[in-house]
Parts: structure tokens; sequence; C-alpha cells
């Protein structure tokens, strides 16, 4: 009984901590969210959701970088869907926007694609991320066969996603 007290008493702690934090988030306190450091980082439900507010928290402050961390870590094999959805978003805004490392963004951008492509391989948000994280790894890499390999068209089942110019003009420059 000595040993279960202590794990008791940190489970409520996280469960009152993340209703404090839902409550910050509904009023707009998203500055302090931010910067606080979740109650928990394990994969119980409640470190999860602090994880997915902290992310929601740093998006609002337009901080892209900490927002993917916060949905990285909020992130699990039986997550629902809008959390693999919003990590791949943000990984593509902060490529859109400068923030941090493209590479690193358009790696987590793909992956989180093909996550979600698992159960569906024809997911149409899946395609589009996986087309657009391609893309940039692409953009990034220098001309030659490694550019091309990452260029590989999607399967066949991702085929309503159109080529941009841009994505056809570095094709025609693949042998």
């Amino acid at each position: 009984m000595k040993a279960l007290l202590p794990l008791l008493l940190l489970a409520a702690c996280a469960t009152e901590r993340l209703a404090a934090d839902k409550d910050l988030l509904a009023r707009g306190d998203v500055a302090r969210l931010a910067t606080q450091p979740p109650p928990c980082a394990d994969a119980r439900s409640e470190c999860r959701q602090a994880q997915e507010i902290r992310a929601e928290a740093c998006r609002r402050q337009g901080d892209l970088p900490c927002a993917i961390a916060a949905w990285q870590a909020a992130l699990a094999p039986d997550s629902p869907r809008r959390i693999p959805l919003n990590l791949a978003a943000a990984a593509q805004d902060a490529i859109s926007t400068g923030a941090g490392d493209p590479a690193a963004n358009a790696a987590v951008e793909l992956t989180t694609a093909e996550a979600l492509r698992a159960d569906n391989p024809a997911d149409p948000e899946g395609c589009a991320h996986a087309a657009s994280a391609r893309l940039t790894l692409a953009l990034l890499a220098p001309p030659g066969p490694a550019r091309c390999a990452l260029l590989a068209p999607l399967p066949t089942a991702c085929r309503p996603v159109l080529p941009r110019p841009l994505a056809a003009a570095l094709h025609r420059s693949c042998p």
C-alpha cells in the first residue's frame, strides 16, 4: 500500500493540473500555458492531454517548435486523429514560416503523414502531407540521385494529390 500511495498522489496532481490547464486555455491565457512545463511526461492519458493543451497554447503564441514538441509528446498509437493531423500541420506551418530546422520539420511531417496513411493508404490529409514533406526534403537535398529518390511518386492510393509545378519541375530534372 505504501508503494501505491505516491502513484495515486501523482495521478491526482496531474489530474488537478490538467483541469487548471484546460481552464487557462479556455480563458485564453496561452502565454502562461506555453511557458510552463506539463505536469507529467509519460504515456498516461492526462499527461498526453496536458501536452495537447500545451501544444495548442504554443501554436496560439506562434511558437511552432514548441507546438511540434508538445504534439509529438501527445502522440501515441491510440491517439485521436486530431493529434497527428495537428502535428503534421504544425510541422508544415513551421516549414512555411521558417521556424526551426526545415529538414527536421519535414521529417516530422513525413513520419506523421505515413502514420495517418497506415490504416488508410488513400487518406487525403496523409497523402497531402506526405507529398508536401517529400517536396521540402527534395528541395533541401542537392541535385542528383538522392533528390530524385525523395521525389519518388506517392503510392497509387495517393494519386488524387496533384503535383505542384515546383515538384513537376524537380521531377523533370531526374533521370
